[in-house]
């Protein structure tokens, strides 16, 4: 049986109004601007609630044969669940089954006829308020990576001879996404990549791997992924950084770096250190006191 087209018309979930077209969600602390895959997700799910929905199933809707898309999938669901207010632990929208997929769950959507009370008038485009981390329109979000990162990170799998200390905190370094396909760009969010990773292995204190967990890691205490993206313009350089909780999905921190860039090693090295620190510094923040 063919799948019903994914929505387009404005619908309800809970208490949020979601309008396709204007790629938001209108909630009770007012508008959040959701990117166009991240809402295409949302879409897929909502035009039949009650439906797992694998993740290959969502991501070849979405995002096709694109490259890092399961970590894209990953971040959007995450990223829809912070605009409708819903936890992975108790799911009032989109549930997660394990070992399958996703799905919205049916009492969640609101038809827009059966909305009670009068519709929040939609405010013109340039009244959209976003959230502090909400995405420039002009940048992406995704970690659909390049051939050349993913190469240029694919020999650091795990990183052993290194030695920690006691309770190191376990961090996941994805290559760095370059917004833009142009070469110059891919090859940056390599190098960046093999920067961040060398620079952050050296600290004791965190035990670090790429793209995917140390299996020989104990399971016990948090497990966070490092994600960021960059795009560069005439002489200038942006990049957006997030840690995110490995086993929620849930964000934590998030920084954007913009810069003068001169296309040498020496500011490719400068930007690595000032990401690895403040990385370093937010991290430790999050670790419970020890009494």
């Amino acid at each position: 049986m063919t799948s019903p087209p994914p929505l387009s018309a404005p619908f309800r979930l809970r208490d949020r109004r979601v309008t396709p077209a204007r790629n938001s969600v209108q909630g009770p602390d007012g508008e959040t601007g959701i990117e166009p895959k991240i809402m295409a997700v949302l879409c897929v799910l909502a035009a039949e609630p009650g439906r797992v929905f694998t993740r290959a199933e969502l991501i070849d809707k979405v995002w096709g044969a694109e490259f890092g898309a399961d970590e894209s999938l990953t971040r959007a669901i995450s990223h829809l669940r912070k605009a409708l207010g819903d936890t992975r632990n108790e799911p009032a929208v989109i549930e997660t089954i394990a070992k399958r997929g996703y799905r919205l769950l049916p009492d969640a959507l609101i038809p827009e006829s059966q909305a009670p009370g009068s519709q929040p008038p939609e405010p013109p485009s340039s009244a959209i308020v976003e959230t502090p981390r909400a995405r420039p329109s002009n940048r992406r979000i995704w970690l659909i990576g390049a051939g050349a990162a993913a190469a240029g990170a694919g020999a650091l799998l795990w990183l052993g001879p290194f030695a920690r200390s006691a309770g190191a905190i376990a961090l996941i370094v994805l290559p760095v996404n370059a917004i833009q396909r142009e070469p110059s760009q891919q090859s940056l969010a390599a190098a960046l990549t093999v920067d961040l990773v060398g620079v952050l292995a050296r600290d004791r204190r965190l035990h670090v791997t790429v793209r995917r967990p140390d299996p020989n890691l104990p399971k016990r205490g948090r497990r966070y992924s490092l994600y960021a993206d960059l795009q560069t313009a005439t002489g200038e350089l942006k990049a957006h950084v997030e840690i995110m909780d490995f086993d929620s999905d849930q964000a934590l921190w998030s920084r954007l770096y913009e810069r003068p860039y001169d296309g040498k090693l020496s500011s490719q090295d400068a930007l690595a250190q000032s990401i690895a620190r403040d990385l370093t510094a937010a991290l430790l923040a999050m670790q419970p006191t020890k009494r």
